[in-house]
């Protein structure tokens, strides 16, 4: 059974020219973003270079989690922006990660209170 959520777009994994994956977050119950996975499928080549766009003018230095990311988000490929864009994924499974998420869309009518923790 898929289950769905919206989740806060909290940057990227590729380059200035390229995006592989989505990294993303939710807003955990005890307060702030926190990293809840990837999503590397469900795009269209017109979504992926549509996101490409928007990804690159509201980049950022520093990730905009409440808690450290992974070791692995240090890779020159990582890279973070502002938390403004929402989306939908549905998924198989949540425990403090999305397994098999599959990217629907953006969400320009969510908030970040939608961004729900999804456990």
């Amino acid at each position: 059974m898929r289950v769905s959520a919206t989740v806060v777009v909290a940057g990227w994994i590729g380059t200035p020219d390229t995006m592989e994956s989505l990294l993303l977050a939710a807003v955990h119950p005890t307060g702030g973003l926190h990293y809840v996975g990837h999503v590397a499928t469900g795009f269209t080549r017109a979504e992926r270079e549509d996101l490409l766009r928007q990804l690159t003018v509201i980049e950022r230095p520093t990730h905009p989690f409440a808690t450290p990311t992974p070791r692995w988000a240090a890779s020159s490929h990582v890279r973070w922006v502002h938390p403004v864009l929402l989306g939908k994924v549905h998924f198989r499974e949540f425990a403090t990660r999305f397994r098999h998420a599959s990217w629907r869309g953006l969400r320009p009518d969510a908030t970040l209170t939608d961004a729900d923790w999804p456990g």
